[in-house]
């Protein structure tokens, strides 16, 4: 903060804390206020809003002229938290920052994507962002507000949380910073002015968030009338310490927390959403209780984020306070830029009925890159070197499009179904949308371009819409949910998904790559990926032994299968088996970047397919092209698997293609002798999926060898985990199990 926002800072902090106020405070407020442009947007707006209040008419013309200002900064603080907001892809920079990149030469997707994940503030990513980008491409004057905009963000990130409070003496709402500071065992420290209210919130919220540790709580300033309101900041503030969700200045919240973890209503709600919105706050979290009147009060600038328990936090945190798609003009501002960057030159830029067309060039010849008003990118021309850089210029930096799916509908039909699926769409990044008639929840889920729909009536019946990938993480969820009543039934190939590639058995006759994987969905166990090469004679072979889809065979059959599979000396495979406890450790890492299963997913497919091609029998292998199932957005596994200059075809019911039939069966096999090796390891029969029996199995394991191990053997991200440490004394003194310092039996798995 620059030394005349701090000084202001205080003079306001003396202000809101003074038991009696003064004309001559409100002259030095007033003085430093009005006299430069703002440097920082908390003291500035509070201030002004201390000098509006207060019936100073004759500072008007000033206060008006300063609001204009600070707006500005606000405006340029909300590109920052863009550009550092990790759901948005680095090709937004061209809608987020307009005309202000129109000229920008050269726009490398990949180094700002790195870049920008190696922080997790917004304020800093953003930084990192505009480095890579290049500052010099910049207006100067755009330069200037945007580094003043990130130093003012960094200083608003100081705080773990924002709470909402109302001054009720005042009839005044604050948004005020906290900070949680962990300390030992039993010790709490509160601000001595923290009234009995304070101190009991504190207490359950702090407890919830950081169990088995002390902390030190400290306020902004010492407001008495935080009250019960501080229990979700606490809460959250200690969730940030715990890194378990990322530190965001443009979040506040305000709610009480009872002993179970509900969330409960609190007052003042209308002043305190006007309290977030005078300093830029863009997400609020709020009580369930209080969600009417909040979104009522929040209009449609702010997000407004219900909870009802401690438990749903983190998974709407997880929700992304905004979104920005990339747009028609941003389109062609990305295009303009990157057009030089794959050898090409624009010879002509050409406004068409139907959008927007780019005559590119190279020493061979021409073609024409289009930009489509509907956002679609194309190519069109003689074939020849330009076209295929204008292709490649397409696949590497456009974002990836949507694409239709169609309705589908299942039952959730008791609540042991409906409030699992609920939570994990949360998890997933979805949010709430008002429920309507008949409708027990509303639930929407942003990828990208994409968007799903996702509604439960009060039937039990749930209906699924939308566009890929979206739409196809949203049913992913529910095929999870479900897998211990049989799962969802098997889909029949949407007319309006893209047509499958390679589309008929005598496209099997080219050489070319299957993977699959497996333990997807299961609780315990490794995730197991396989890649196998086939040509025309191996693909027939394959057929005749009986290969098939792993999912419509025994998994007596799965064995014998893969034993055969491995037996014929033409068939090239690799087989990578991710354990549990490096799961763990991706899927965290993952997770902290912004990304989720399906990039863990990928690079599994991608270990699977690099691992062929580099092994010494690898050298014989000449594929054209790798099929894998359409489990996410193209970009996925298209990211992980460029190096190896093949095409990907992504297509739904992948398994119909012998190649991927028969990467599934060697993954199962993978995946059941895994279970099998450590049932004898463990001493505990280690079953599939994620039923009833799977939690018995993992609570015996918990039991015999500690809650500390048991990411030795489950995937910790699945809710399934809540349920097995439920009454389980997790803090048993247990000591390390004789296989745990054992090394991986298999020469694949990781």
């Amino acid at each position: 903060m620059k030394p005349e926002a701090r000084e202001l800072d205080q003079l306001v902090r003396d202000w809101c804390v003074a038991a009696s106020r003064n004309e001559a405070l409100l002259g030095q407020i007033a003085a430093r206020a009005l006299t430069a442009p703002p440097t920082s947007v908390v003291p500035f707006a509070r201030a002004l809003h201390i000098l509006e209040t207060q019936g100073t008419a004759r500072f008007q013309t000033r206060i008006d002229e300063r609001r204009t200002q600070l707006n500005a900064l606000l405006a340029r603080e909300n590109q920052i938290d863009e550009l550092g907001n990790p759901d948005n892809e680095p090709q937004a920079v061209f809608d987020i920052l307009g005309d202000e990149v129109a000229a920008l030469q050269g726009f490398d997707v990949n180094r700002i994507r790195q870049a920008r994940l190696a922080h997790q503030d917004r304020a800093e990513a953003a930084r990192a962002f505009l480095q890579t980008l290049g500052w010099e491409h910049l207006p100067a004057e755009a330069s200037a507000m945007l580094q003043l905009a990130i130093e003012d963000l960094a200083d608003r990130e100081q705080y773990d949380g924002w709470g909402l409070f109302v001054d009720h003496s005042a009839a005044e709402g604050w948004a005020l910073g906290i900070q949680v500071i962990p300390r030992a065992a039993g010790e709490t420290v509160l601000w001595s002015e923290a009234d009995n209210d304070i101190r009991e919130q504190a207490g359950i919220a702090l407890q919830a968030a950081l169990p088995g540790q002390g902390w030190q709580a400290k306020i902004e300033w010492p407001a008495s009338y935080a009250g019960e309101s501080i229990g979700l900041p606490l809460y959250i503030a200690g969730l940030v310490v715990r890194s378990l969700v990322p530190r965001h200045a443009l979040t506040a919240s305000t709610g009480r927390v009872d002993l179970g973890g509900r969330v409960t209503g609190v007052a003042g709600i209308t002043k305190k959403i006007e309290a977030a919105r005078r300093i830029g706050v863009r997400r609020l979290l709020v009580p369930k209780d209080n969600l009417e009147e909040a979104r009522a009060a929040a209009g449609s600038d702010l997000a407004v984020l219900p909870v009802g328990n401690v438990a749903e936090v983190v998974g709407v945190l997880r929700q992304s306070a905004s979104s920005v798609q990339v747009g028609y003009s941003g389109l062609i501002r990305l295009v303009r830029a990157s057009i030089p960057d794959y050898g090409l030159a624009i010879a002509k830029e050409v406004t068409e009925p139907s959008g927007f067309r780019f005559v590119v060039a190279n020493a061979q010849g021409m073609a024409s890159l289009w930009v489509h008003s509907n956002g679609r990118v194309r190519t069109d021309g003689a074939p020849g070197t330009a076209r295929v850089s204008a292709d490649r210029l397409i696949i590497e930096r456009m974002p990836a499009e949507s694409e239709p799916r169609e309705t589908e509908t299942f039952q959730l039909p008791t609540p042991q179904f409906q409030e699992p699926y609920r939570l994990a769409l949360q998890d997933l990044g979805g949010a709430s949308d008002p429920a309507g008639a008949y409708e027990r929840w509303r639930m929407r889920l942003s990828r990208g371009r994409s968007r799903a729909t996702i509604v439960l009536y009060t039937s039990g019946k749930c209906v699924l819409q939308g566009n890929a990938p979206a739409w196809e993480e949203a049913r992913s969820a529910a095929e999870q949910i479900l897998q211990p009543i049989g799962g969802l039934p098997s889909r029949r190939q949407s007319p309006a998904a893209p047509k499958a590639t390679p589309q008929s058995k005598e496209d099997e006759i080219e050489p070319h790559i299957g993977t699959d994987e497996a333990g997807k969905g299961d609780y315990l166990g490794p995730l197991v990926s396989a890649a196998v090469f086939v040509d025309r004679d191996t693909g027939a072979t394959l057929r005749q032994l009986g290969v098939r889809d792993s999912k419509t065979l025994s998994d007596k059959r799965v064995r014998e299968l893969a034993d055969e599979i491995r037996r014929l000396p033409d068939v090239r495979h690799a087989v990578t088996a991710i354990n549990p406890r490096k799961f763990n450790e991706l899927y965290e890492q993952m997770r902290r970047e912004g990304k989720n299963l399906n990039s863990l997913l990928a690079w599994g497919h991608a270990k699977s397919i690099d691992n062929l091609l580099t092994t010494r029998a690898g050298k014989r292998v000449d594929a054209k092209f790798v099929v894998v199932d359409q489990f996410a957005d193209k970009h996925y596994i298209e990211q992980r698997t460029r190096k190896f200059g093949m095409p990907i075809h992504q297509r739904h019911r992948a398994e119909e293609d012998i190649a991927v039939a028969a990467a599934s069966v060697l993954a199962r096999d993978g995946f059941l002798q895994w279970l099998e090796r450590w049932s004898a390891r463990t001493q505990i029969p280690l079953p599939k999926g994620a039923s009833p029996q799977v939690i018995a199995a993992a609570k015996q394991f918990v039991r015999k060898w500690g809650a500390r191990w048991l990411g030795e053997i489950a995937k910790l991200n699945f809710r399934t985990t809540a349920q097995v440490l439920e009454g389980e004394d997790v803090n048993a003194d247990k000591r390390p199990p004789h296989w745990i310092s054992e090394q991986p039996e298999s020469p694949s798995e990781s």
